[in-house]
């Protein structure tokens, strides 16, 4: 006969009745629902960042207050008088008691495990509290390199409660570990956190210093009432990407919720692997654990096992794996850098067809090391062939330097990588930090090309939050779908994942919460995330409630072709010889379209690429392919008449600065074709895959333009700023400023009808002159710092209007340069010169970039308000402005929005190639 009872809250109403009813439930579905307690009530969230050490979760302290609010109420209740006394003892297998902790008071209960059963023992019949310490799919905290892997624990847990005597078992219940479930763009924003970055002691302080964004950023949030939270540099350490640090969910319990943090297993900081000790994992572990305010830190917690040519095994944990992998990028890095410069040494006719047949990056880590010495003899030997070239033989300093790096990045990455031939076999020389010695690691050859294979996937940029978007709420699945970016394939006879395969089967995890994983090919893209492709908006405009907004090269082209042909329609027969049709590049002839009825500004004016190869970075930041196309075009001109410098990788920022004004003849001159592909095969792809999983919730193309693609890694980058990297606070959009081709008013409207009646993503009509002058659209602005203006001039005002000369086309420079000082009054000193600091400046050149005009009506017909950004210091980094910023949102944690409430939802099938 029974005689002691597990009583908890079966029925998830909030609170344990004892009721028949209530335990009737304890073993059917999800029975009681426990919230992990990875939180410190005793703290409550800062509202400013400040230098801190990490802070411990209440679910990691010996000590438990009765305040604590997340462990749950068990009761064991004596249902029939036992006539005597019963050891009674807790039973559960021993890997959920690494879960679970159990408290007796303010005693927590240490188990005793013995075949793989965890034994609590109890005091006697009494109030307990269950503590959940971890969250379902779970990393392991031990691995290799084998890729398979144990699958990861799930969400239930089942109890069972029994009397350590001849009256054996008792009784059980049923357990489950919340989800972490993440919340759409539809919430009410209640902060937006930013990183300040400035560095006065770099030589080119305007490409490193996010203070327009921060300004714009700002001033858009200031009406709402919206806080902004800046990170310092003493807290970011120079990493100011914030939004793929962290990703923002929640917790739902029966008794209410909280946020978790989920820290994203990312070592970098700023855009590229490098070997620091600080990012912005100090920021998540010192500033947000808080009351109803949890932190998820078990992907920072494991070690993989390795072993050496001689069976010897050691272990790397995840924090020193960061330095493994620089390492070993150091020679895959090399590799391709030795290919790219191959290609950029070719010249003459021949040219593409080599290019063709130069072989891509080696897929494994030995082979790759191997390769390295011969590349650079096949460099050595096509700058002999070339240094008679039209392109060379003019520039003998630059292919002198070429050859220079080439044997730097040879010579680093043999001496970080010690090759042995018998038995095949690799050490490498871990270099000391700040904060680690220095150390060798012994790998077998196989070893090695395994290590190398996950370590790319462990510290993968999909595995960062850009790469984590919440799609709209679906009649199957009413708290939105996830969607990552994540291709599964086979390499080598394995199994291969983008992501993580700890942190893809942690997500997959989750989806008893009912938010199924959505997964579409990102593979093609440098960093590979999901907000580089599409955003996902709140709209009243639509009975679903959202809608999609994505890059679109197809919409982009169409604007500039429309522009192209009205500019060519307003030439005379004189001007039309100064444009060839069809087009050609030519050194003397103008860049600029600023002739005719109908001129066009180039895009991205004022602007300049980054072109970055510190020391301690392992992944260079360079200007796009089609700007080197541009230039190396120019170079082959012995006498040019513009400035267009090539971006010779040795030094930083050598031969800058590199002007990123490119016109509306060269940008579809020198696109390979990338964007037309990318539209009828990837970018197609992603739409159907979004139309499977979300039915047909509007997707809404912006004008992107991505850049050439890059032969040794089949991947590019966008190359006009990303508006689909936007950031949603309520019913405004934080969009990139694209710094597209502007137009007069007229021509503008003329071109945008002309698109619209095409492409159909906003109706025609929302395109006059009254309404593009009403909504501001025909002002130009820039950000600029003193003493970093683009253009020639004798003063800083001058520069500017000859920056901006095709904006005001027929008039003369003195006269732009008067104007520009009128539009900004107090910018300038009286000699022309601006004042010290960052200056957001109007130019008065009564233009309308069709980009934006685009932009804008698209969200105006979802209902939302446009508020641009500067984002150019991410755009020159591989982000934007949604890369740069987080938000905290409130969740939907309503009655109907319980996920315990919504029908088991199965895992679609995963995106494979």
């Amino acid at each position: 006969m029974v005689t002691y009872r597990l009583d908890a809250d079966y029925d998830r109403d909030g609170r344990v009745s004892g009721r028949p009813d209530e335990h009737d439930l304890r073993l059917t579905g999800r029975g009681a629902i426990l919230v992990a307690n990875l939180d410190v009530d005793a703290r409550m969230l800062p509202t400013v960042v400040r230098p801190g050490q990490p802070v411990t979760v209440d679910a990691a302290r010996t000590s438990k207050a009765a305040t604590d609010n997340e462990p749950s109420d068990v009761r064991v209740v004596e249902a029939v008088p036992a006539g005597g006394s019963c050891p009674l003892v807790l039973k559960m297998n021993a890997a959920d008691a690494a879960r679970l902790a159990v408290w007796e008071g303010s005693h927590r209960i240490t188990p005793a495990s013995a075949g793989g059963e965890a034994r609590f023992p109890l005091t006697g019949p009494g109030a307990l509290r269950f503590e959940a310490i971890d969250l379902a799919g779970a990393p392991p905290a031990l691995s290799g390199l084998a890729t398979s892997q144990a699958a990861p624990p799930g969400p239930g847990i089942q109890v069972r409660l029994d009397c350590d005597s001849a009256a054996g078992p008792q009784d059980a219940g049923q357990f489950t570990l919340a989800p972490l479930l993440f919340m759409d763009n539809g919430g009410q924003t209640r902060r937006v956190y930013i990183c300040e970055v400035a560095d006065a002691r770099v030589a080119a302080p305007h490409l490193h210093e996010n203070t327009p964004a921060v300004r714009d950023v700002a001033a858009a949030l200031r009406p709402l009432g919206v806080p902004l939270v800046t990170v310092p540099t003493d807290v970011h350490g120079g990493d100011a990407w914030i939004q793929d640090q962290y990703q923002l969910g929640y917790l739902h319990g029966p008794a209410g919720w909280m946020y978790m943090v989920l820290h994203l297993p990312r070592t970098r900081a700023d855009t590229s692997l490098a070997l620091r000790d600080q990012n912005l994992s100090t920021l998540v572990t010192s500033h947000f654990p808080a009351r109803d305010v949890g932190v998820y830190d078990a992907f920072w917690h494991r070690d993989l096992e390795v072993r050496a040519a001689n069976g010897t095994t050691s272990r790397i944990a995840f924090s020193d794996s960061d330095r493994v992998l620089t390492v070993m990028t150091r020679v895959f890095l090399a590799e391709r850098k030795l290919l790219r410069l191959i290609r950029y040494v070719l010249t003459g006719p021949a040219a593409a067809a080599r290019n063709e047949q130069l072989p891509g990056v080696s897929s494994d880590f030995f082979t790759a090391r191997n390769n390295l010495p011969r590349l650079l003899t096949q460099l050595e030997r096509t700058a002999d062939e070339m240094a008679t070239s039209q392109l060379w033989q003019n520039n003998g300093a630059g292919l002198s330097q070429v050859r220079t790096l080439a044997k730097a990045e040879v010579t680093a990455a043999t001496q970080a990588v010690v090759v042995q031939t018998a038995p095949p076999a690799v050490r490498l020389r871990l270099p000391a930090t700040a904060n680690r010695p220095a150390r060798d690691i012994d790998l077998a050859a196989a070893e090695a090309d395994r290590l190398a294979q996950r370590l790319r996937t462990l510290h993968s940029s999909h595995n960062f939050g850009g790469n984590i978007e919440v799609g709209p709420a679906t009649r199957d699945a009413p708290l939105g779908k996830v969607v990552v970016g994540n291709v599964t394939r086979t390499e080598v006879g394995q199994t291969v994942t983008d992501m993580d395969p700890h942190l893809l089967a942690f997500l997959r995890g989750q989806a008893h919460g009912g938010q199924p994983l959505v997964e579409i090919d990102t593979s093609w893209l440098d960093v590979g995330h999901v907000d580089e492709v599409l955003a996902f908006v709140p709209t009243q405009s639509n009975r679903f409630g959202a809608a999609t907004l994505r890059a679109s090269p197809t919409v982009a082209f169409a604007l500039i072709d429309a522009l192209a042909n009205r500019f060519w329609d307003g030439l005379s027969i004189l001007e039309r010889s100064l444009y060839p049709n069809p087009y050609r590049y030519s050194a003397v002839l103008p860049r600029r379209t600023d002739k005719g009825t109908s001129p066009v500004t180039m895009l991205m004016r004022g602007q300049e690429w980054l072109h970055d190869d510190s020391p301690d970075l392992m992944n260079p930041i360079e200007p796009p392919l089609i700007y080197t196309e541009l230039a190396k075009a120019d170079a082959a001109f012995q006498i040019s008449a513009h400035r267009i410098p090539l971006p010779h990788p040795p030094q930083r920022e050598s031969f800058g600065p590199f002007p990123a004004d490119v016109s509306i003849f060269e940008l579809p001159h020198f696109d390979d074709g990338t964007n037309a592909d990318l539209e009828e095969n990837q970018l197609t792809e992603i739409e159907q895959r979004l139309t499977d999983a979300f039915g047909n919730v509007p997707i809404l193309r912006l004008p992107v333009i991505f850049d050439n693609l890059d032969k040794a890694t089949g991947t590019t980058k966008a190359f006009t700023p990303d508006l689909a990297n936007l950031q949603v606070v309520g019913d405004r959009l934080l969009v990139p400023r694209p710094y597209g081709p502007r137009a007069r008013v007229p021509d503008a409207v003329a071109v945008l009808r002309d698109v619209a009646a095409t492409h159909r993503d906003v109706e025609a009509s929302a395109f006059t002159d009254k309404d593009l002058r009403t909504r501001r659209l025909d002002r130009t602005y820039i950000w600029v710092r003193d003493a970093f203006i683009l253009g020639n001039g004798g003063d800083h005002a001058a520069s500017l209007a000859d920056a901006f000369a095709d904006g005001f086309p027929g008039v003369a420079q003195e006269e732009a340069r008067k104007r520009i000082i009128r539009a900004n009054p107090g910018a300038f000193f009286p000699n022309g010169n601006l004042r010290s600091g960052w200056r957001k400046l109007s130019i008065p050149e009564g233009t309308v970039d069709v980009f934006e005009a685009w932009t804008d009506a698209v969200a105006r017909s979802l209902g939302l308000v446009v508020q641009w950004v500067d984002a150019w210091y991410y755009h020159i980094r591989l982000g934007s402005i949604h890369c740069g910023t987080n938000v905290i949102r409130r969740p939907r944690t309503d009655r109907t929005s319980a996920w315990w409430r919504q029908a088991a939802i199965p895992q679609p099938a995963a995106s494979r190639r």
